[in-house]
């Protein structure tokens, strides 16, 4: 994780699931399992899809940076405390598109992509 306004960089090993709320994609749950780089690489060693990913923190926002073969891909999200805050919040102009109800753009299916299958979907949201 990386603080663009000052802070070192920080590098943290966690494991992320987040559950959307039926109905309300841009509600759910989020749990966070921080690991240490040792615990890491035993789990990098048990085999499966890994995501990576650089992630700056540019207040209000966290930022998103692929690697390949997502190296094509940056996503920022947001986290909100309520509703009405979520709802009053524009986003800055140069978002390109709002992914948050699109299943696609979730880490359990981007892990799947291959860089052609990221670049078709990306094209879409240029349409």
């Amino acid at each position: 994780m990386t603080d663009l306004f000052g802070s070192e960089p920080t590098r943290v090993f966690k494991l992320t699931q987040k559950v959307p709320e039926a109905g309300w994609p841009q509600r759910g749950l989020i749990t966070n399992t921080y690991v240490s780089e040792t615990e890491y690489k035993l789990l990098s060693g048990l085999g499966g899809r890994e995501l990576r990913k650089t992630r700056y923190n540019i207040p209000p926002m966290g930022v998103d940076v692929f690697e390949p073969p997502l190296d094509a891909l940056i996503l920022a999200e947001m986290e909100f405390l309520t509703d009405e805050e979520m709802e009053e919040f524009a986003p800055p102009d140069y978002v390109a598109a709002e992914v948050t109800s699109d299943v696609r753009c979730t880490g359990g299916e981007l892990v799947q992509f291959t860089h052609q299958q990221l670049v078709a979907l990306l094209a879409e949201y240029r349409e």
